[in-house]
């Protein structure tokens, strides 16, 4: 398990404050019945391209998934159907933000 940067998380906690953002979680079912993130959209990575019109066109979302491969290619896609993606990264790095935006 890779550890988790703070400037991953200054720049992950900047992301979710940001008004009418959405969180996007691409892992698989069963990853997130592992460790779900609350409030975040699920579409896995395998689903997403014929699932993308189920996403806010005008609002910026941030992908993630278990290590940021999976959101990497997700925001790829999303950025070429023509949504405002930003790569999160890990689960792990989007918890340690939502902690930290809680203690503020």
């Amino acid at each position: 398990m890779l550890p988790v940067s703070s400037e991953d998380v200054e720049r992950v906690s900047a992301f979710i404050a940001t008004p009418n953002a959405v969180l996007l979680d691409v892992r698989n079912a069963d990853e997130v019945s592992a460790i779900s993130v609350p409030d975040a959209l699920h579409i896995p990575l395998g689903e997403l391209r014929g699932r993308a019109h189920e996403l806010p066109r005008d609002a910026p979302i941030g992908v993630f998934c278990a290590s940021g491969a999976r959101s990497a290619r997700a925001c790829d896609l999303l950025r070429n159907a023509g949504l405002p993606a930003e790569d999160c990264g890990s689960f792990r790095v989007v918890l340690a933000a939502r902690k930290k935006l809680s203690k503020s």
